[in-house]
């Protein structure tokens, strides 16, 4: 599962690349813009899906400051074009496991954070803050519950609507094996 997840998000990578190239030369093209952000967006489900949480989160910020483009809350500068496009390396390396092996996944990720903030403002940034340290706090609420062998719900279907998380975990081999019947009704 995880080399198919490499393959589609080689894909994205490469459509994302393009249309920053051609970006620079036509700034204003929106066409170009949703194709960055449906292509990150797409990116950003499968990684979720898949446990890869720094190129999830990354892709989420990085569709944050495409919707504000969308919008017209923030116009397109060559800061803008520079960290979409360094976006698009750091997904490379996380995807692909290139660079220096030392450095974690957020070491890699923390530098465009940063600038994501100044880009967006801090206010989305707090938000964000906010749902980390919540996937932090349930993550150890997970941890807990699995060394004592129970299952107990750590919070409510209504607190997790209220923050809009919509997923649902599934275990990997129960995932593979869905794909595998996908694959068979195809052929």
């Amino acid at each position: 599962a995880a080399d198919i997840f490499r393959l589609e998000a080689e894909e994205h990578l490469q459509t994302i690349s393009m249309h920053v190239a051609a970006l620079e030369k036509a700034p204003t093209n929106r066409d170009l813009i949703q194709g960055i952000r449906r292509a990150t967006h797409t990116l950003k489900g499968a990684a979720g899906m898949m446990g890869f949480r720094a190129i999830a989160d990354l892709c989420h910020i990085s569709e944050d400051l495409l919707d504000n483009i969308m919008e017209g809350t923030t116009a397109i500068s060559p800061a803008v074009l520079s960290i979409i496009l360094d976006t698009a390396e750091t997904l490379d390396l996380l995807i692909n496991g290139r660079g220096n092996e030392r450095e974690t996944e957020q070491t890699k990720v923390q530098p465009l954070r940063a600038r994501y903030a100044e880009l967006l403002g801090e206010q989305n940034m707090a938000l964000s803050n906010v749902e980390d340290a919540i996937d932090a706090e349930l993550e150890v609420n997970e941890e807990e519950t699995s060394s004592v062998g129970s299952v107990v719900p750590t919070e409510t279907n209504a607190q997790r609507a209220s923050r809009d998380d919509l997923s649902v975990r599934v275990r990997l081999q129960k995932l593979d094996e869905l794909v595998n019947l996908f694959g068979e009704l195809l052929v």
